[in-house]
C-alpha cells in the first residue's frame, strides 16, 4: 500500500530528492495528507528518516535546513546528503506519488562512509553548517572565503564564425564563473544566434 521509490545496494549517498506538487490545485505534496517519507538503510528495520514530506522540505528541522531544502518552480527539493554503507530504501506512505527523482551516487565497496543519522555528530553538523554558509552567500567571494581567488577581465572582440582563446594562470586551477557583459546590439544578435543553433 506504499509507493517503494527507490532501492540501491551496496554504499553510497542519495545528493538529491525532488518531488512535484500536489495534484490538487491548491499548493502541497501528494494527497495533502501530511504523508510520511522513510528512508531505510544499512538493512536496518526502523527507518532512518521518518517524517512527513513537508518537514523534509520545509526547512525547519534541524537535519534538512534552508537553503539545502525548499520549494521551487515545479515542486520540492532537498540536497541535503544522505548516506549509506549498506543499502538503502525509499518509501512514501500512500500511492499519491505521480512524479519525483532520486539522485544518488554509488561508492567503491568497502567505501569508508558514515551512515546518516538524523542527529549528527558534531563533525557533520558543522560540514552542513559550512554548507548553509556558502549556499546562502552564493557570487559573495569574501562570505565564501573560498581562499585565493583570481579574476580575469579580457576585452573581447568576437567574430562570427571564429573562435577566441582567453589566456588563463598557470597551474592548477579551477574557474568558477564565466561573466559576459556586452552592449545591446551584441547581445541581441547573441541571442539571434542561439535561437538559429549558430551559438551556445
Amino acid at each position: 500500500g506504499n509507493s517503494v521509490l527507490a532501492t540501491m545496494r551496496g554504499s553510497g549517498c542519495i545528493q538529491r530528492m525532488w518531488f512535484t506538487h500536489s495534484q490538487f490545485r491548491s499548493p502541497g505534496l501528494l494527497n495533502l495528507k501530511r504523508e510520511h517519507i522513510k528512508v531505510f538503510i544499512d538493512g536496518r528495520q526502523e527507518p532512518a528518516i521518518d517524517i512527513p514530506l513537508e518537514e523534509l522540505f520545509a526547512g525547519d528541522h534541524p537535519a534538512f535546513p534552508k537553503p539545502l531544502v525548499g520549494e521551487g518552480q515545479g515542486g520540492y527539493y532537498c540536497y541535503v546528503p544522505i548516506a549509506y554503507q549498506n543499502g538503502c530504501k525509499v518509501v512514501v506512505e500512500g500511492t499519491g506519488v505521480r512524479f519525483y527523482q532520486i539522485t544518488y551516487r554509488s561508492f567503491p565497496a568497502p567505501a569508508e562512509v558514515a551512515s546518516f543519522r538524523m542527529k549528527a555528530d558534531p563533525a557533520t553538523q558543522a560540514a552542513l553548517q559550512q554548507a548553509v554558509q556558502l549556499w546562502s552567500n552564493l557570487g559573495d567571494w569574501q562570505a565564501l572565503q573560498l581562499g585565493q581567488t583570481d579574476r580575469v577581465e579580457l576585452p573581447l572582440a568576437l567574430q562570427a564564425g571564429k573562435s577566441t582563446r582567453i589566456a588563463l594562470p598557470a597551474g592548477p586551477n579551477l574557474v568558477r564563473a564565466i561573466l559576459l557583459q556586452a552592449d545591446e546590439q551584441t547581445l541581441g544578435m547573441m541571442m539571434a544566434g542561439i535561437a538559429r543553433g549558430e551559438a551556445a
